[in-house]
């Protein structure tokens, strides 16, 4: 796969504190039900995606590595509502590395940021890259809203976002700021003024905030809090079913309840196009996840609305 070429601007901005690089280390799983893989676990993975473990961490491989994550793991939230349908409470919720891969190589699955940048670091390191968590703010939001990856490749500290689904990884600027075109969309990063960096998108219609983020690593009790938030009643994806894809230049979004929207969006624009009363085996179709699956996610969904509105009487 050839590298995206990237262009950085002048340094004028102001200096920022060099985070200390992340050390490899084996995979460990340490959320969810199971910290010890089957072995091959994630050579069946790869040999799913047609690739294989890199000789050496270089940021090609990561570029390749990405492309072929993208392109393999949806971002949706089928698999979260299930689970929470079976568990009941959080704790018992989360889906750690070792589950979502083996759920993924049943389903073709994937995850919501928490889930996807634990299991994308796991994968990381068994590929042999040094790798961080990180928290990210999105806009009118808690700092602890999102969560990415700081991957180091040849020395240098790249933003790796599967789970909000960057469609490309981005090394962090040496200057004030630094570009990196894509077929979707056009990604910024800019140097600010706290020690954070910023990250923008830009395509036909403008240019948008997507988050900031600090260079600082995220502990495992830190993660673990923010992750059992993402379960509350309230939280964005317990109260609708939120599937997301990359393909052939086209992002495409299912974030509406029945009788909902497909969003296709390009580089030109958005584009809403009505679901036909088939909902549940087109979205399987657009999306590449099981029907059964995404049935399931449905009937879990709505018995968790009705017991949190039976809750708010």
């Amino acid at each position: 796969m050839k590298r995206s070429e990237g262009r950085t601007t002048p340094a004028t901005a102001p200096a920022t504190k060099k985070a200390v690089p992340p050390t490899s280390s084996e995979p460990i799983a340490r959320w969810g039900r199971s910290n010890r893989p089957k072995k091959g676990l994630l050579d069946r993975v790869l040999d799913k995606w047609g690739v294989t473990r890199p000789d050496a961490p270089t940021e090609a491989a990561l570029e390749a590595l990405h492309a072929a994550y993208l392109a393999n793991v949806p971002f949706e939230n089928a698999t979260k509502l299930i689970k929470v349908g079976r568990a009941g409470t959080a704790g018992a919720a989360i889906r750690g590395p070792v589950e979502f891969w083996e759920e993924h190589l049943r389903w073709g699955s994937g995850g919501t940021c928490f889930s996807s940048a634990a299991a994308y670091q796991f994968l990381l390191r068994y590929a042999g890259f040094p790798s961080q968590l990180m928290f990210c703010q999105l806009p009118a939001s808690d700092e602890d809203a999102h969560t990415a990856l700081l991957v180091t490749a040849e020395a240098r500290h790249i933003l790796v976002d599967g789970g909000y689904a960057l469609p490309s990884i981005v090394p962090l600027p040496d200057g004030a700021s630094l570009r990196k075109t894509t077929p979707y969309y056009d990604i910024e990063i800019r140097r600010g003024v706290e020690d954070e960096y910023l990250v923008f998108s830009e395509d036909d219609r403008g240019q948008r905030f997507r988050y900031r983020f600090m260079q600082k690593e995220v502990g495992e009790q830190a993660f673990l809090q923010s992750w059992r938030k993402t379960f509350l009643p309230k939280a964005p994806y317990m109260r609708r079913l939120a599937l997301g894809r990359f393909r052939d230049g086209v992002r495409y979004l299912y974030k509406d309840k029945d009788p909902g929207a497909i969003f296709v969006i390009t580089r030109a624009g958005e584009e809403a196009r009505p679901l036909s009363t088939a909902r549940i085996p087109n979205l399987s179709k657009i999306f590449g996840l099981p029907r059964p699956l995404l049935e399931a996610a449905q009937k879990a969904l709505d018995a968790l609305l009705e017991e949190s509105n039976r809750s708010e009487k």
